[in-house]
Formats: C-alpha cells, sequence, structure tokens
C-alpha cells in the first residue's frame, strides 16, 4: 500500500514541477529539483510515511530527509 502511495505522489509532483522522476531521486542539486525532491518529502510525511520510510524509498538518508521536511 505504502508503495502505491509513494508512486502517486512521485508522480503527481513529477506532473506539477514538470522535473522528470529520475532527476527528483537523483543527487542533483540545482535549484528547482532540489525544490521538487523536497516536496516530495513534504507530502510523503504528510501522508504519514516516516523519515526513515522516505529515505529508504528515496535513497537520501534520514538526516537529509529530516533536513528538507523541516526546512
Amino acid at each position: 500500500m505504502k508503495t502505491i502511495i509513494f508512486e502517486q505522489i512521485l508522480s503527481a509532483v513529477e506532473q506539477a514541477t514538470e522535473i522528470d522522476r529520475a532527476l527528483i531521486l537523483s543527487r542533483n542539486k540545482k535549484k528547482e529539483v532540489v525544490e521538487a525532491r523536497s516536496l516530495l518529502f513534504h507530502y510523503l510525511y504528510a501522508a504519514e510515511f516516516t523519515r526513515r520510510q522516505v529515505a529508504d524509498l528515496t535513497g537520501f538518508t534520514r538526516q537529509c530527509v529530516a533536513a528538507q521536511i523541516q526546512a
């Protein structure tokens, strides 16, 4: 179930920002990509994913996820 929700949120962020999911999930540091990634983290957290779950699903560290959610 969480995988389906993850895919739906990732697709929504991808469509809204017009940034490809591969870029969102990459280490790219362009401002617009970082903002899209931050949106993804925020919406996943709002959908009751833990920081650890977000980190595991996206490949980023829990600390990175936490920093983006609190920003």
